[in-house]
């Protein structure tokens, strides 16, 4: 029991020093690199609505699910692809809703996969929201 206990706090503590330090870590990472990878497909997915390119958020579709599949891109980023793609999804649809409420189901249904812990989700979030509330 007392070795149980022991184990369970030095998890305790190396996860709260790994927490502190990864936060510090991606604060500095954050001054040479401004935007990640996703964040930037992210913005060239938001350029291309803006644009009405319907044709090319399609093609997004494609790519992200190539490279979702290719193990050369994905790095523990499932979630985040899977993020994307649903994204690319709900802007396709969005366009062709039949009414304001079919809009509204199709982004609380996205914003209800998120995961918002992250910047990505975050982002996914509010942009839902803005044109939802448009």
């Amino acid at each position: 029991m007392l070795k149980h206990n022991f184990v369970e706090r030095s998890e305790r503590r190396l996860l709260i020093i790994h927490n502190a330090i990864a936060a510090r870590l991606k604060t500095f990472k954050r001054i040479f690199i401004k935007k990640g990878l996703m964040m930037k497909t992210f913005d060239y997915i938001n350029q291309l609505h803006e644009n009405k390119d319907f044709k090319g958020i399609s093609k997004m579709i494609t790519r992200l699910q190539i490279e979702y599949t290719d193990p050369q891109y994905r790095f523990n980023r499932d979630y985040k692809y899977n993020e994307l793609i649903a994204y690319c999804m709900f802007l396709e649809d969005y366009r062709n809703k039949k009414n304001d409420a079919e809009g509204i189901i199709l982004g609380a249904e996205l914003i209800e996969m998120l995961n918002v812990g992250h910047e990505l989700g975050r982002c996914i979030e509010k942009k839902i929201l803005q044109i939802i509330l448009a």
